[in-house]
């Protein structure tokens, strides 16, 4: 969301978003820098939370199955689609800053946000600022730091603090709130 005076930076044509919904996007002018991109994103659970139902899971591999890619999973598309995104982006010399809920830690065996990571470059902003800091759960019934943001180097120095919130603290939500 933006107000006030930041509204007035946001590039002709400079929203959108991805046609299954799993993200959006801003493109926001910068004085004497190159424009920067800020997407947030919501990546689906590796399985279905119901086995039958219209659950963003179920439409994902409805709109796959529509564009013929049958044997690629809802992840998978994800994370090819959201790099070929980051990588047309660079390409167009954007700083990029992207947050939200991978439901995926970096820490985990073929993560498809460290795939992102190594394919575009981008950080993981907390895991750079708190490198030693212990494991912690960012989903309330969950073990792991799934909802993440990360960023192109360049906007890195910009980046001031990172912190996640308490649950609950902003609206009633089993994620944890993250403020940059």
């Amino acid at each position: 969301m933006l107000i006030g005076k930041t509204v007035g930076r946001i590039e002709p044509n400079g929203r959108g978003g991805d046609a299954m919904g799993r993200w959006s996007y801003v493109h926001l002018r910068r004085k004497k820098m190159q424009p920067i991109t800020i997407i947030t994103i919501y990546q689906v659970n590796r399985r279905p939370t119901n086995i039958i139902g219209n659950t963003a899971w179920h439409q994902q591999r409805i709109a796959l199955d529509s564009q013929g890619r049958h044997d690629t999973h809802p992840r998978t598309a994800f994370i090819k689609d959201l790099t070929q995104l980051v990588q047309e982006l660079q390409q167009k010399n954007h700083a990029i800053l992207i947050g939200g809920d991978f439901n995926d830690t970096v820490h985990r065996r073929n993560s498809g946000i460290l795939k992102l990571i190594m394919q575009t470059g981008l950080v993981d902003i907390w895991q750079h600022r708190y490198p030693n800091h212990e494991p912690f759960n960012t989903y309330a019934r969950g073990t792991e730091r799934i909802d993440n943001v990360l960023c192109t180097t360049n906007i890195l120095p910009y980046i001031t603090s990172i912190g996640y919130a308490p649950y609950q603290w902003i609206t009633n939500s089993d994620h944890r709130a993250i403020s940059l």
